[in-house]
């Protein structure tokens, strides 16, 4: 049976008659690629780390990118997994992170300099995100 390189025959015994398929190689990978990211997502990155010392809203971030806020949420939901909120704190947390493994330097400063308005709720969200202390990182790292 002639077959297209873009199928193959795959026999299965069934009752003990074989029966011969034809499969369509590759549909699967292709239904499964995902188109790029929209480039308002980019300028969304930028913007987060040039206001990285405040808290960003949806509604301010979306009147950056040019789009409704109900169209950026559903992009960071679709490309990155999480809400533009969660992402923006997540990349806060982030950068927290390395500066307290880097740099000499007091928890709560960290905390407001990347914009947590309360050293117990950066320390919460921290703890959530590393499953340590923020304390604990600077003790480890100096």
């Amino acid at each position: 049976m002639p077959v297209s390189p873009r199928y193959r025959v795959t026999r299965m015994a069934v009752s003990g008659m074989y029966i011969c398929l034809v499969v369509r190689v590759g549909v699967t990978a292709v239904s499964a690629k995902r188109p790029l990211e929209p480039y308002f997502l980019k300028r969304a990155d930028r913007f987060i780390l040039e206001q990285i010392g405040t808290s960003v809203t949806v509604a301010r971030l979306a009147e950056h990118c040019g789009v409704s806020w109900r169209t950026l949420q559903k992009a960071f939901m679709e490309f990155r997994g999480v809400t533009p909120v969660a992402y923006a704190r997540n990349v806060r947390l982030d950068l927290a992170h390395r500066a307290l493994g880097e740099e000499d330097v007091a928890v709560a400063d960290v905390a407001a300099r990347f914009g947590f308005g309360s050293p117990t709720t950066f320390s919460l969200e921290y703890r959530k995100r590393f499953g340590q202390s923020p304390s604990r990182t600077r003790r480890a790292a100096h």
